[in-house]
Order: C-alpha cells, then sequence, then structure tokens
C-alpha cells in the first residue's frame, strides 16, 4: 500500500491589485490615451485616394509633401506599363534615349518594379534582375526548364536565386527581351508581375508540402488561388498594387 502526498499551492494576487489606491490607475491613462488617439483618427477618415479609370489615385489635397516614389506614381499609373502595353513601347527604345526623357527614365528604374523588373543601373546599367511570383516555392520541369533558357542567352551575366521566400530571381535580363520573356513566362504557367515595390509579396508555404508526414493540409492550392487573386490571374489587378501612402 502506497501513501498519498497532498500537494499546497499558494498563489500571490494579480499585481494590480498590489498598487496603492492613491496612485493612478494604469487603465485609466490608457483608456484617456485610447480616446485622444481616436479623436486623431477620426479627422483622418476620408480615403486619400479616388478609384479613376481603373486605377486608385491620390487626390490632390493630399499629394503635398509626398515622397519621391509616390510622386512618380502620380505622374505615370505603373501598372499601365503592363495592363497597356506600354513595355512594348519601352522595350523598342534604345538606353540613351530612355535617359534623356525623366518619364521614361523612372519607367525603368521605378514603374518596371512593378512588373517584377529591378534595373541594376548603379553596377549593370542596362541590365535587369527579374522576380517572379511562384506560390509555395514550386515549379515544374518545364518551368524550370524555361528559366534557365533565359539564363542561358546572357552567358556569364546570366544567373538566378533562389530566395529565402521560395522565389527565383534570375539575372542579366536586357530590355528589348523583356516582352518576349513575359509571354514565355505566361506560356508555362509563370509571371513576374506584382513581385515588387507596393504589391503582396509571394506567397510561401511549406517547402515539403504534399509530402509532409504531419501535415495537416496541403496549402499549394491555397497559395495558388491567392496569387491569382492578387494578380487577376497574371492579368493586372490594379485594386491589390493600389498606392499605400503612409502618413
Amino acid at each position: 500500500m502506497t501513501s498519498s502526498t497532498s500537494l499546497s499551492l499558494r498563489f500571490s494576487p494579480p499585481p494590480h491589485t498590489l498598487l496603492s489606491s492613491t496612485k493612478p490607475r494604469r487603465s485609466l491613462i490608457v483608456a484617456a490615451q485610447t480616446a485622444e488617439s481616436t479623436a486623431v483618427e477620426a479627422d483622418r477618415l476620408e480615403p486619400r485616394v479616388e478609384l479613376r479609370d481603373g486605377f486608385f489615385i491620390l487626390k490632390e489635397k493630399f499629394r503635398k509633401g509626398i515622397n519621391p516614389q509616390e510622386k512618380v506614381k502620380i505622374e505615370s499609373e505603373p501598372m499601365k506599363l503592363f495592363m497597356e502595353n506600354g513595355i512594348e513601347e519601352l522595350a523598342k527604345k534604345s538606353m540613351e534615349e530612355i535617359d534623356s526623357e525623366k518619364l521614361t527614365k523612372e519607367d525603368i528604374d521605378v514603374r518596371l518594379k512593378w512588373l517584377g523588373l529591378f534595373h541594376r543601373r548603379k553596377h549593370q546599367y542596362g541590365k535587369f534582375m527579374m522576380r517572379l511570383k511562384l506560390p509555395n516555392g514550386v515549379t515544374t520541369s518545364a518551368q524550370t526548364r524555361y528559366l534557365a533558357s533565359v539564363i542561358r542567352k546572357y552567358g556569364e551575366d546570366g544567373c538566378a536565386d533562389v530566395t529565402t521566400r521560395q522565389n527565383w530571381q534570375i539575372r542579366g535580363v536586357v530590355l528589348p527581351d523583356v516582352p518576349e520573356i513575359l509571354k514565355g513566362l505566361a506560356s508555362v504557367g509563370l509571371t513576374s508581375l506584382q513581385s515588387g515595390m507596393d504589391n503582396v509579396r509571394n506567397p510561401v508555404g511549406n517547402p515539403i508540402a504534399g509530402i509532409d508526414p504531419d501535415e495537416i493540409v496541403d496549402t499549394r492550392p491555397y497559395s495558388n488561388l491567392l496569387s491569382q487573386f492578387i494578380t487577376a490571374n497574371s492579368r493586372g489587378n490594379p485594386s491589390s498594387a493600389t498606392c499605400k501612402i503612409y502618413i
């Protein structure tokens, strides 16, 4: 026969009950701060942007003091480079022509980031890094072969990064090739659209999704659907690529 042992625990009262009644209660201070912040927020309820021709544009009254990136977007909506085939015309211009015009210079250095294209002006003038949308980091053999064919074309300048966000970035791309590359990506079910700047980044997930023995739900179909929603099935979605103003 074994003997039983009883265990007695004594709990201390919550810290707030130990405060002196002569000191102001923290909850009252928090309530006062909340009321003050609510009053400030009430003055900012008016939307800063308005929908115009399918794109969100910052209202004139809120444009004072905005940063250079926001000014670039106001001058010309970046998504138009893709949705209205602006990239086709831009790709026909030489770098000298592009740099001679403020608008086109900002196209290649800023606006093309909405198409996933990043100009390496400082170290590789005229060459771009192209970032893809690759939900959950999954590529098929056909997709990988196509990416390899693009990289191979650029010799020593062509290479690829496998990123910590389960994505591909291909380097060495030149502007005249971009329209054809975009079509090639679409033909194998890939896109670089909306992978930079004011856009939702690549949806990530379990790197062993589908084969993980402890997996509860295979999230790959949902990652794909999310990415398709964000980019409107790779056609361009200005509603999810709207300008973001932090004042």
